[in-house]
């Protein structure tokens, strides 16, 4: 069974519909920038600090980490979060896209992580994961929670529910989604029930989303062990660094959508591009942008206009493929992005990007066209089922395979350790 534990948040002590942000890997520079209005109390300068410096220095510089220390500090400093004073869990509702989700911000054992009762379904790319092990480590601090995934149980669900009868302590509207979020602190009494309950009735955790900040929390707990047993410190494993800062939610509160491919520069013509791909696929050309509704089915735009993939034949995976070798995204891979456009290893390759699919077919050809990538790619989304038949069996899935929804808002509640 996994293990959690209650914490003492660090919290909005504002006005949260100024300070909240969008997860840090959903936005970039220039976004994030534009997103913060130049306001003081933006958490984008908490998890984004490049933006409060030149454009010349890289977001990668030592500076930037510096910034995003003493950024935190700052808000704090300023009462723009403010810590609780006891330690609890706290439960946090978001609507978003008409879909509502229920779960609970709490502390998972790294030690789980370690033993693969906190299960993961994709690796990491070595840049971001080493930014986030970096920011980390300086702030001494999770900024922002992982997502965290589990079986049903009916317990958690009904004292959600209760919870949920009873006003927020935060409870705020974002314009720039169309999303409504709820904080509410629980009682001891709640706390110790909800911790019962993860102990006894949930045996393992899945990463739904957070992959790389899960790893980097591993690597600054592995870094501070080495430290304190150099110094002599004896640890106990309760250490705060032992631990990461987590949203969990129960399977039916996650919405998967696809994870879009979009690719920079091809070798080909268009022409010569959809010659290669009919060796292997049924191509249909579409007269307007189209989401792929069932399984094995994609749809690509190429040079203005819109396809419908269908593979001509999945022999080749033989009659009992591994699991993850027939998800659609590794298809893809297989048939066309690796053979065809010579893009072999997604997680380092820069002629690939990814856009969720929350935006739909028309938000990616808007991506497509005003960024000038060549060709790309919507696939048909994962099933929440073929996630942990792949965690379970301790399988790999290609990176960027999923777009999960809730994306929790950064700055309503954070972690110091």
């Amino acid at each position: 069974m996994v293990k959690v534990r209650q914490f003492k948040g660090v919290i909005c002590n504002t006005n949260p519909s100024e300070l909240a942000s969008r997860p840090y890997d959903t936005i970039n520079r220039r976004e994030a920038l534009e997103l913060s209005g130049g306001r003081k109390n933006s958490y984008y300068r908490v998890i984004r600090p490049e933006i409060d410096l030149p454009v010349t220095v890289d977001e990668h510089d030592p500076q930037v980490y510096k910034q995003a220390r003493n950024n935190l500090q700052q808000f704090i400093k300023d009462g723009y979060l403010s810590q609780d004073t006891e330690e609890r869990f706290y439960a946090y509702e978001i609507e978003y896209q008409g879909i509502t989700s229920m779960g609970i911000f709490l502390l998972a054992k790294i030690q789980d992580y370690e033993n693969g009762v906190i299960k993961r379904h994709e690796l990491t790319r070595p840049d971001k994961e080493q930014d986030r092990t970096k920011i980390i480590d300086i702030q001494n601090a999770n900024a922002e929670p992982i997502l965290l995934t589990y079986a049903p149980q009916e317990g958690i669900q009904l004292l959600l529910s209760k919870v949920k009868g009873r006003d927020a302590n935060i409870d705020t509207y974002l314009k720039d989604d169309d999303s409504t979020h709820r904080v509410w602190g629980l009682t001891s009494q709640e706390s110790n029930y909800i911790s019962e309950q993860f102990s006894q009735k949930v045996p393992a955790l899945y990463i739904a989303d957070g992959h790389h900040r899960m790893a980097a929390s591993t690597n600054v707990a592995l870094q501070r062990r080495e430290e304190y047993q150099r110094q002599g410190i004896e640890l106990t494993g309760e250490e705060g660094f032992e631990y990461i800062f987590a949203f969990a939610v129960s399977f039916p509160n996650l919405k998967i959508m696809p994870y879009n491919r979009m690719v920079k520069k091809i070798q080909q013509t268009p022409k010569q591009l959809l010659q290669q791909i009919q060796q292997n696929f049924i191509v249909e050309l579409l007269e307007k942008d189209f989401d792929p509704q069932i399984k094995g089915t994609y749809s690509m735009r190429l040079d203005g206009k819109w396809y419908r993939l269908t593979p001509k034949s999945l022999d080749w995976l033989g009659e009992n493929p591994i699991c993850d070798q027939k998800l659609d995204v590794s298809i893809l891979q297989q048939l066309l992005i690796t053979p065809i456009l010579n893009i072999k290893d997604i997680r380092t390759d820069q002629n690939i990007d990814f856009l969720g699919g929350v935006l739909g077919a028309e938000g990616l050809a808007q991506k497509l066209d005003a960024e000038g990538y060549a060709v790309g790619f919507a696939c048909y989304p994962v099933h929440i089922n073929e996630i942990v038949e792949i965690s379970d069996k301790r399988r790999i899935m290609l990176p960027k395979a999923t777009w999960i929804i809730p994306k929790p808002r950064s700055g309503l509640i954070a972690r110091l350790f």
